[in-house]
């Protein structure tokens, strides 16, 4: 019998099974599958990409580093994607320019979409906003938010026709809990 699944054995069950493949066998079959991922120019993003890659699927990968792109793109080629089955989106995530751009292209080129990853993300310290302005806040809600949110409705209408999916991708940071008097202290503070 498995064990039951929680947030503790969720991450070392799917851990397990990434070990179990590592022989080359595909785990899942994403022949004929498109797959959007934002942010996959580094990391979380650029390793999903070439996992779906290698899995079959067609592959939107995204980001506004043309050498963190390019490396992607090799990744990819060392699974076995070609060209034919890639596509490439530039751009900053808070800008609507880009967003379309994701879906439209996708579709341009692969004529349907399946899955989305929203994984593109990060902090106003990282644009060179101070943390303490309200600027700061106003661009952490549109990259970390509002941008997630406009790329899966525009990307809606795809996913209801291939009954595909939307997976999103957070922070660590997201999970800790606060002692109530420093919340509200941290609150007042900033």
């Amino acid at each position: 019998m498995l064990p039951k699944l929680n947030i503790f054995t969720r991450p070392f069950l799917a851990s397990i099974r990434m070990i179990s493949t590592a022989n080359n066998n595909r785990m899942y079959n994403f022949e004929g599958k498109t797959v959007i991922v934002t942010g996959s120019s580094a990391g979380i993003g650029q390793s999903a990409a070439v996992r779906f890659g290698k899995e079959g699927a067609n592959i939107t990968i995204h980001g506004r580093n043309p050498d963190g792109i390019e490396e992607t793109k090799k990744q990819l080629s060392k699974v076995g994607v070609g060209e034919n089955r890639i596509q490439v989106v530039f751009g900053d995530m808070v800008k609507d320019k880009t967003l379309h751009d994701l879906v439209e292209k996708t579709v341009k080129k692969f004529g349907q979409i399946d899955v989305v990853v929203n994984n593109a993300g990060g902090s106003a310290v990282q644009e060179g906003y101070d943390k303490a302005e309200i600027d700061s806040l106003d661009y952490i809600l549109k990259l970390n938010l509002k941008s997630v949110m406009k790329l899966n409705a525009i990307a809606l209408p795809y996913l209801e026709k291939t009954k595909g999916n939307i997976v999103n991708v957070s922070s660590v940071d997201a999970s800790f809990q606060t002692v109530s008097f420093f919340g509200r202290f941290f609150t007042k503070k900033i």
